[in-house]
């Protein structure tokens, strides 16, 4: 038995040795994780220059765009000559009826007309459009500068316009449900603080009954159902009792290990209330994407109306992009969903580097600004890493945009968002934990990737509850937050206000961002914690060289012992 123990023992540690992966020069070095940065040296350095010669490449393709565009046709609007209503146009050369004069003409009216010109189409009528000084209330809607005939509108315009002045109205409501939700998102982690266990079965076994109940309600649902929906409801009902069937079963194989899935919870709540300033790493990653998304939106509506303007129907003149502008158009999206992956790994890289440095901390009283020092080392270090591993990411992304642009067929694009999309996925999955190891050993993607891959492959079991229990707990737990900001937002309904859904929906939109903000510290964390957890046990044996975790983990490691002493008796 003993024998046996050993082997497995050394079966464990012989492809995953620190010494082999780590090449010190001096064998009898300690090894520290994070490394220390007088060992660490710039990671993936070609991908920080690619990186940065794309961007300042784009600049000025983003300058002549710019350039050759004016918002303010998109703002106001243009007659069929071009004219901007609302100012005092230039001439263009070729076009005689450019260069009007609308400065007194602020909007842009629309009128029906049975010529056969013009860009917007009423059933067997099109709208011819012009500049006017007015419109009519009774006969026109409004909405963005324009004037739409109102029997043309009937329902949708309408509603439009009732939508946006109930939005506006209901701006407090708003402010104060997201407050609500941010509330609910920290008082969930007060929860997972203090009471761990009681969440995680609570929404484990709350989950399972309710797809229990949901199996039973479809089937109800289909016996009832008429003969036009009765094999929906049939397909409906069976999808939820395999699902309910493969989840209890998941729940019984990983019982066990729901017990590591705990600790590690444990684990990471005590990090992340052990470094509070952790959780302000998300709200510059929310800022720096809101900055991106900004500048993504801005130069989308000046792609829009960019261009020259050229005769495209009749009298009809439009502003019409060259190859250039179009080249640029697609080059900006690719950067832009380039650097929004950039900034989730630089989050990941900071906030893996912060915890590991608790973890391997023996003394955490005297651990001093780890999240300085984990952005310190990503500025200085691995910049190239992230720009590595979240390019690969976006490469996928584009691919999969590119074959369901080119595919007509329905079940065509389900299959290929099924297939690329689980690629996708894995992807991230793999760059974070590549992100983490570097983090911990300063060491290049695809190397730190080939590490976490062997550390996870090891641990196969427990990788797989933690990344199946794990992320699903956390997930229902997000759902949850949510919910209950809706259901607050029920309870406050505003009935002199016509469409206050869409201020609950909106309230339930910016909870779910602020939970996820939040719940990513938790989840980067516990994976962190894991693969910390898998590099200790590989470093250390408990005995001549001690452990670095907790007593709460170590007690994880004594009851699976426990386990396997059990079946070698029997």
């Amino acid at each position: 038995m003993g024998a046996a123990a050993s082997n497995q023992t050394r079966q464990m540690k012989e492809p995953l040795e620190i010494g082999e992966f780590r090449k010190l020069q001096a064998p009898t070095d300690q090894y520290v994780i994070p490394e220390v940065p007088v060992k660490r040296q710039v990671t993936d350095f070609k991908f920080t220059i690619t990186f940065a010669v794309l961007i300042v490449a784009l600049v000025p393709f983003l300058i002549y765009t710019f350039v050759h565009s004016d918002i303010n046709r998109f703002v106001r609007g243009f007659d069929k000559c071009g004219n901007i209503c609302g100012r005092n146009n230039t001439h263009v050369d070729g076009i005689d009826c450019s260069g009007k004069d609308q400065s007194k003409l602020p909007l842009l009216k629309y009128t029906k007309t049975n010529v056969d010109v013009g860009r917007y189409y009423t059933e067997d009528d099109m709208l011819n459009y012009e500049c006017a000084e007015s419109c009519d209330t009774n006969q026109y809607v409004i909405i963005l500068n324009r004037c739409f005939p109102a029997e043309d509108n009937n329902e949708s315009q309408e509603f439009a316009a009732e939508l946006t002045s109930d939005i506006n109205k209901s701006a407090g409501y708003i402010v104060a449900l997201c407050l609500i939700g941010l509330g609910f998102s920290v008082g969930m982690l007060f929860l997972f603080r203090y009471f761990v266990a009681v969440v995680v079965w609570v929404i484990l076994i709350g989950s399972i009954v309710g797809f229990i109940i949901l199996t039973i309600v479809m089937w109800v649902v289909h016996s009832n159902a008429d003969s036009s929906n009765k094999q929906f409801w049939q397909y409906m009902a069976i999808f939820f009792t395999i699902l309910s069937v493969v989840f209890v079963i998941m729940l019984i194989c990983m019982f066990k290990r729901i017990k590591l899935v705990i600790r590690l919870f444990k684990e990471a709540i005590q990090v992340i209330f052990g470094i509070p300033l952790i959780l302000f790493e998300p709200l510059l990653t929310l800022l720096a994407s809101t900055i991106l998304l900004i500048i993504l939106v801005f130069f989308l509506i000046i792609f829009a109306t960019t261009g020259t303007l050229q005769l495209v129907n009749s009298d009809l003149y439009e502003y019409v992009p060259n190859g250039v502008m179009i080249f640029t158009w697609f080059f900006h999206i690719v950067i832009c969903l380039w650097m929004a992956q950039f900034i989730v790994g630089c989050q990941h890289m900071v906030i893996s580097g912060a915890v590991s440095a608790y973890y391997f901390s023996r003394d955490k009283s005297t651990l001093t600004s780890p999240i300085y020092n984990s952005f310190y080392n990503l500025i200085r270090y691995h910049l190239g890493t992230v720009a590595f591993g979240s390019l690969i990411i976006t490469i996928i992304a584009i691919i999969k945009a590119l074959i369901r642009s080119l595919v007509n067929s329905r079940q065509a694009k389900v299959l290929i968002d099924c297939c690329l999309g689980a690629i996708e996925d894995f992807l991230k999955y793999l760059s974070k934990n590549a992100y983490i190891q570097t983090a911990m050993h300063g060491q290049p993607f695809y190397i730190s990737g080939k590490r976490a891959v062997r550390l996870l492959w090891t641990n196969a079991l427990s990788t797989i509850a933690v990344n199946s229990v794990g992320d699903f707990v956390m997930n229902m737990a997000k759902v949850l937050i949510v919910v209950c900001t809706v259901g607050v937002g029920i309870l406050i309904r505003d009935s002199s206000i016509t469409h206050f859904w869409a201020a609950i929906v909106i309230s339930a939109i910016v909870t779910g961002i602020i939970a996820d903000c939040f719940f990513a510290v938790f989840e980067t964390a516990v994976d962190t914690i894991f693969l910390c957890f898998c590099e200790d046990r590989c470093m250390n044996d408990g005995m001549d060289r001690p452990y670095y975790m907790t007593t709460n983990l170590m007690q994880y490691i004594e009851d699976a012992k426990k386990t396997v002493k059990d079946k070698d008796r029997q």
